[in-house]
């Protein structure tokens, strides 16, 4: 497997508050998705100011990108209600820059409560044959760094370099270009080389960025789970 060079992070994380605004002046519009990654919430409905955006979103389902307009004295709001819970679970100011692409991951912390990120994706050009690869640390039972693997089908782990390393739990890798493949996904703890999760085969396309949210499973046989986004 060929990596190319290693992007320096430009994607800003923000705990229940929000990005760094734009200029005064700036008129246009961002897209934002919504990542359900709470396990222990229902279906979540997402309201921007008071129009509902997105079909209800089932854990590890992520919305459609919705558009949100930019303007200089226009702080849109965003709601995010989950089913059977009467307050809204996020309810922020969206400060976000203009023709950006954002996620907004809705998660489960270790002690239940409930937190939120929002995510920028980057704007660097890729080159050639590769994909973007941005791996989330999401699953609350697993309280130690991960590290991430994408390696050829049914490779061991001896003498591989993970794509990302040392992702601590509500936080994002440093983003990484591949050069696009099929490739199975592998996640261990930090400096680790049991494998926590193995995920089979997944064909990564020239190009395109990609969302690996790493999660807790909903049953026995699968307790952890990888769910891959696509972010174009």
């Amino acid at each position: 497997m060929e990596f190319s060079r290693v992007l320096v992070l430009c994607f800003a994380f923000v705990l229940g508050a929000s990005l760094g605004c734009s200029d005064d002046d700036d008129e246009g519009t961002a897209v934002i998705r919504v990542m359900h990654a709470a396990k222990t919430l229902g279906r979540l409905t997402v309201l921007l100011d008071d129009d509902e955006v997105s079909k209800p979103l089932a854990y590890t389902e992520a919305s459609d990108g919705f558009e949100v307009v930019i303007e200089s004295e226009y702080i849109p709001r965003l709601r995010v209600f989950a089913e059977g819970i009467a307050p809204p679970v996020v309810d922020i100011d969206l400060f976000v820059l203009e023709d950006s692409r954002n996620i907004l991951v809705v998660y489960t912390r270790p002690d239940d409560s409930i937190a939120n990120t929002l995510l920028r994706q980057s704007e660097f050009e890729l080159l050639g044959e590769d994909f973007r690869l941005n791996i989330g640390h999401f699953a609350p039972s697993i309280n130690t760094a991960i590290d991430a693997y994408i390696v050829n089908p049914d490779s061991s782990l001896d003498g591989q370099i993970p794509a990302a390393s040392g992702i601590s739990f509500s936080t994002v890798s440093t983003e990484v270009d591949i050069r696009q493949g099929i490739y199975e996904s592998v996640v261990t703890r930090s400096r680790s080389l049991i494998a926590l999760l193995r995920r089979g085969a997944f064909p990564f396309e020239a190009g395109r960025t990609f969302y690996a949210f790493f999660l807790d499973g909903t049953t026995r046989e699968e307790p952890l789970q990888l769910v891959f986004i696509a972010a174009d």
